[in-house]
């Protein structure tokens, strides 16, 4: 376990750094002459094509995605999932996530998953993601877009200036072994509140999921969990999230806990509009 985990950190490692001078020297570039002034107001984050920088972030909690980065931008997430399951010991599983923005509302994700079944380590699953959002935002109804490598649409708006929510629903095919079919929704909605600049938010989520394998098509086990979500930003560009979530059918784990602890930086500002959080401040 500990080679693995020791390999698989270079590599993460190599990877961001690479990851990361391309963004500064893309941006370092890309900046006008000294004489250009740039004031930034209430929040830091730059805006995706004229999202509120919620959901610019890429991940909204830590089920769902939102929407794409804003162009350039680096975010590596360490993502921590723990099933407290009912006749069993628990389950846990670590994914290290490095997102980058692209121009014209494009999107590229490195994964790699590492999970400690039953009491056994091992290594679960490397993917790449390739990520587009059909227009800017607020251009069409509830702003779809859709993933590759796997079959996800993702909704998500903001209501009254104020109140956010994301949606997603997700079909996943294993092609070898068992051929394991995973499908559902999640959704959730958030408020920001104490903290000034939307740095503390609280809301609640949900998780719908049916599986199947080749051998029990016609009997999907369906695990539904339901709870409460918090979002805290210690500063602008560093993000916790903590979701526990209680199951409440007979497959679904008594608890899954799930926390997220994502950086993002890089990015230049999109769209003409400023992000919603600052428009009344």
């Amino acid at each position: 376990m500990g080679n693995l985990i020791s390999r698989r950190l270079v590599v993460w490692t190599i990877a961001f750094g690479c990851l990361c001078f391309l963004s500064i020297n893309h941006c370092a570039h890309a900046q006008s002459p000294a004489t250009e002034e740039i004031t930034v107001v209430g929040e830091e984050v730059p805006s995706a094509y004229g999202a509120p920088p919620a959901f610019s972030r890429g991940r909204f909690t830590p089920l769902l995605n939102a929407y794409v980065l804003p162009p350039w931008a680096v975010s590596t997430s360490v993502i921590y999932q723990g099933d407290a399951l009912k006749f069993n010991r628990p389950d846990h599983s670590f994914t290290e996530e490095i997102e980058v923005g692209l121009p014209a509302r494009f999107g590229i994700a490195f994964e790699n998953e590492i999970e400690g079944f039953r009491g056994t380590w091992q290594e679960r699953s490397a993917s790449i993601e390739a990520r587009y959002a059909f227009a800017d935002w607020d251009k069409i109804p509830l702003n779809p877009l859709p993933d590759a490598y796997e079959i996800r649409l993702l909704l998500s708006e903001e209501f009254f200036g104020k109140l956010e929510w994301a949606f997603n629903a997700f079909f996943e095919q294993e092609v070898t072994g068992d051929r394991g079919r995973e499908y559902g929704f999640a959704q959730s909605v958030v408020i920001p509140v104490l903290l000034p600049n939307e740095r503390l938010k609280v809301g609640a989520e949900m998780q719908l999921t049916g599986f199947t394998d080749k051998g029990i098509r016609g009997d999907p086990s369906w695990r539904f969990i339901v709870g409460p979500t918090i979002g805290w930003k210690p500063t602008a560009n560093t993000r916790f999230d903590i979701s526990p979530l209680i199951g409440a059918t007979d497959d679904a784990p008594r608890i899954s806990v799930f926390a997220v602890f994502s950086l993002l930086f890089g990015g230049k500002e999109t769209g003409g509009e400023a992000p919603a959080s600052t428009r009344n401040r």
